[in-house]
């Protein structure tokens, strides 16, 4: 199906998911950093050789990563708001205390950014220069029904 491979933000697997679009156009592929005893889902983007997620009000960068990379499951971005749980969401990470984070994407200032859905905030925050930025509406990654 998918799987997480541990890499460097500046080399992605051939099989890796591109899930958004920089700013200036450069591909930002679905990742996961640990951050302060988090697993926190995020965005590669090997052009810039940064995977960077979102925590505790700001972005942090790092060079280790893990990157989701297909086998053969289909993704797909689906509509959510609220931190709303869907069905076949696909789990990017873990806080501390054992609260799931998911996968989600938003549109923001030209690009889709990469970030974590975190339930029990009810939103999607997004790592942007040097902020955490948090959005209620986004778009949550689910593995494609056949």
């Amino acid at each position: 199906m998918y799987q997480w491979k541990n890499t460097s933000s500046s080399k992605v697997p051939n099989n890796a998911f591109r899930g958004g679009t920089d700013v200036d156009g450069s591909p930002l592929y679905v990742c996961r950093i640990q951050h302060a005893g988090d697993i926190l889902p995020g965005s590669a983007d090997p052009t810039k050789k940064t995977a960077r997620a979102s925590h505790a009000g700001r972005a942090h960068v790092k060079d280790k990563c893990q990157i989701l990379c297909l086998d053969t499951a289909c993704f797909e971005w689906v509509p959510s708001t609220d931190g709303e749980v869907l069905p076949e969401m696909i789990e990017g990470g873990k806080t501390n205390l054992g609260e799931n984070l998911y996968v989600g994407r938003v549109y923001h200032k030209a690009s889709h950014v990469i970030g974590k859905i975190h339930p029990s905030h009810r939103v999607c925050y997004i790592p942007f220069n040097d902020q955490e930025v948090m959005y209620q509406r986004y778009e949550a990654l689910t593995l494609k029904r056949l």
